[in-house]
């Protein structure tokens, strides 16, 4: 996999709750050439990760462990700045209108889907066209 144009700089907030997956991705994401990739399996654990602090990009599983959703989190940091990319198990039209107007990449999720999705938040966190 080849670096993403303009991802050296940016760090990225990466929500995953099955933890194998997250190790994949995580590496996946390194090799995009994200400056900092910051890995949470919870909203508690990425809420710590975030804290006194601002990512550039979130990369967030939309349905966690225990019932939780990421909804609520990526429009925070959307509010903020943060360029967000949902992915999930689920179609669009099973998760309800939460996530209209993000990027949503469905599991599995492609090397290629990956690579398209991180390059428009990129040019998007960067000012690119």
């Amino acid at each position: 996999m080849t670096g993403t144009s303009g991802a050296s700089t940016l760090s990225i907030l990466y929500l995953e709750d099955e933890r194998l997956l997250a190790v994949d991705f995580a590496g996946q994401l390194a090799l995009l050439g994200f400056g900092e990739v910051l890995v949470a399996h919870s909203l508690e654990a990425a809420e710590a990760a975030l804290a006194g602090r601002r990512v550039d990009l979130a990369f967030l599983d939309v349905t966690l462990g225990g019932g939780e959703s990421s909804v609520a989190l990526g429009r925070r940091l959307a509010a903020e700045g943060t360029q967000v990319v949902f992915h999930s198990g689920y179609g669009r039209s099973d998760i309800a209108d939460g996530l209209k107007g993000f990027d949503l990449l469905e599991k599995p999720v492609s090397e290629a889907a990956l690579k398209r999705s991180m390059a428009r938040a990129v040019r998007a966190a960067t000012g690119g066209a």
